[in-house]
């Protein structure tokens, strides 16, 4: 905390030397410009006198150094103490303990529900309903329709009907089946793209950007800090701490070990290996189906409508007939089974036992005792004041004006060329030709001649003449009344009561007892030893890297431009060497 006290102080004192060097550096001319434009001063036709100055600049420099410092570290040492401890010992007992049940005694009992109950009276009634009919009347007529009848008459006539059947007969050939085969071939070619670039022209234009200029005033107060400073006071302290060292110790035992091993048993067995050979059989299957379209022989048939006969085609239908037969080979694996015999090795476990010696290492404890110096810190507060000096900043705001150059970019299109290179895949192609063997099946026509006896229907007209009777319906209309008998329903409450029983429950209290196993715990006072850990302070050193602030003066060369008032009260005091022009009259 007065680490970084003390260095917010050297930065504000350093700002206020800065300040104070450039406000008085070169007679106060900075000041004097400041001053100038405050007050209003008309300049005129006055110039800018500008000239360098050294600036005094302070810059705070922060350097490292290291500082050994001591850090208290605390080492566990076990200790051994002896420790009373109670262990609670469970009893078992028993003890009656009385308590009560409320045993449920149900009670019938009944009760007179009295409800109401409307009652549907029934009551006859007839009404007049008059309806109207219409009565069929028929009356009979007759009249005569003409008809005629036709007569079958039949004539056996024969003729010849020269049929074709055609009969498969297989035939095998060879041809030349050309086909083509593309071979893919690349070629590179390179073709022009044109593409337009935007290139960018940059203008330079300027325009005067009004601007405020904050003008810091700066005030010096002071305060006084009150601020605790803790001093430490070191004390130094000794005490004994024991602590406990195992010492190993080393005692020789013996154990029997078993141990299980393995005895290889030769012995020979006769055992049947399958095997077998293969064996080519040639088997003979039937050649394919084929299906074909074979018309039936026709009809001439008689038709009376044009009086002539006609030829009416037979049905169409598919056979399926038999190709050639072919051989095929196949492989058939035929299975045998030999015997032999072969040698075997069956392992008979053993048991063994030896005796082992082994060493056996036991820690026995021994408590020592060490002096201690610890160093005791104790922090001290002490209350001091100091006087800080700080300033107080008010601003005051100036309005100037700038030029403020800037760029305008425009985009100017250009064309340009580039060469691209591409691959055109043609396909190339092959001819080749291959020899296919067919089969071609060839049907041979053969013409039969049959005989058919067929009839001839001649259909001959006979005209006659019937008298049909026909009855016409037409309705009369008649009024008629009948009597309809209807039922009125009426409601008629009836009060009526009925007994409802229901069950009361009673509760009775019983008084019973009950054996309960309870558990006290007996407290039982032990010593036994246990080992305490304990801490061990010590000092261990540690270096500290900390930054420690200096301040570093540079002189820093620093242009001031002040405008040169006009003189134009001659006794205005001016020196002949204070920057004016000679046309403005101060000489």
């Amino acid at each position: 905390m007065n680490t970084r006290l003390t260095l917010t102080i050297l930065l504000v004192a350093a700002g206020t030397l800065s300040v104070d060097t450039a406000n008085a550096t070169h007679c106060g001319a900075a000041c004097h410009r400041l001053f100038g434009r405050s007050q209003g001063v008309d300049y005129g036709c006055s110039s800018q006198c500008c000239h360098t100055v050294m600036k005094t600049q302070r810059k705070v420099v922060f350097e490292k150094q290291h500082q050994t410092c001591y850090r208290t570290v605390y080492d566990t040492v076990m200790e051994d103490r002896t420790v009373q401890s109670t262990r609670m010992v469970r009893q078992t007992h028993c003890k009656q303990v009385p308590y009560t049940v409320c045993r449920p005694v149900y009670e019938t009992r009944t009760r007179s529900h009295s409800y109401t109950v409307n009652r549907p009276v029934w009551e006859t009634r007839t009404r007049e309903i008059p309806y109207t009919i219409n009565r069929m009347v028929w009356d009979t007529r007759t009249r005569d329709v003409p008809y005629t009848t036709y007569r079958t008459q039949w004539e056996t006539k024969t003729r010849e009907v020269p049929y074709t059947v055609n009969r498969t007969v297989w035939e095998t050939k060879t041809r030349e089946v050309p086909y083509t085969t593309y071979r893919t071939q690349w070629e590179t070619k390179t073709r022009e793209i044109p593409y337009t670039v935007n290139r960018t022209v940059w203008e330079n234009k300027t325009r005067e950007v009004p601007y405020t200029v904050n003008r810091v005033v700066w005030e010096n107060r002071t305060r006084e800090i009150p601020y605790t400073v803790y001093r430490t006071v070191t004390e130094q302290r000794t005490r004994q701490v024991p602590y406990t060292v195992y010492r190993m110790v080393t005692e020789q035992r013996q154990r029997v070990v078993t141990h299980t091993s393995r005895r290889p048993v030769h012995y020979t067995k006769t055992i049947q290996v399958p095997s077998g050979n293969w064996k080519t059989v040639v088997e003979q299957r039937p050649g394919r189906t084929i299906r074909r379209v074979v018309q039936d022989p026709g009809t001439w048939t008689w038709d009376p409508c044009s009086c002539r006969c006609v030829y009416k085609p037979g049905c169409c239908h598919v056979v399926c007939c038999q190709g050639a037969p072919r051989q095929c080979c196949r492989r058939v694996w035929c299975p045998s089974v030999c015997t032999k015999q072969i040698n075997c090795v069956r392992y008979e476990f053993e048991t063994c036992c030896k005796t082992v010696p082994y060493t056996v290492c036991r820690r026995v404890p021994e408590t020592c005792y060490r002096t201690v110096c610890d160093n005791v810190c104790r922090c001290v507060p002490e209350t001091r004041v100091r006087t800080c000096c700080y300033k107080v900043c008010r601003c005051v705001q100036e309005t100037h004006y700038r030029t403020v150059c800037y760029k305008v970019c425009r985009c100017v299109p250009e064309t340009h060329v580039r060469t691209v290179c591409y691959k055109v895949c043609h396909r190339v192609p092959e001819h080749h030709v291959r020899t296919v063997c067919y089969k071609v099946c060839r049907c041979v026509p053969e013409t039969h001649v049959r005989t058919v006896c067929y009839k001839v229907c001649h259909r001959v007209p006979e005209h006659h003449v019937r008298t049909v009777r026909y009855k016409v319906c037409r309705c009369v209309p008649e009024t008629h009344v009948r009597t309809c008998c209807y039922k009125v329903c009426r409601m008629v409450p009836e009060t009526k009561c009925r007994t409802i029983p229901y069950t009361v429950c009673r509760m009775e209290r019983e008084m019973r007892s009950r054996t309960v196993h309870y558990t006290t715990c007996r407290p039982v006072t032990d010593c036994r030893t246990i080992q305490v850990p304990v801490k061990v302070p010590r000092q261990v050193p540690y270096t500290v890297t900390r930054c420690v602030p200096r301040v570093v003066c540079t002189q820093v060369p620093v242009t001031i431009c002040t405008p040169a008032p006009v003189c134009c009260d001659p006794g205005c005091g001016c020196e002949p060497n204070c920057g004016c022009e000679p046309s403005c009259g101060c000489h």
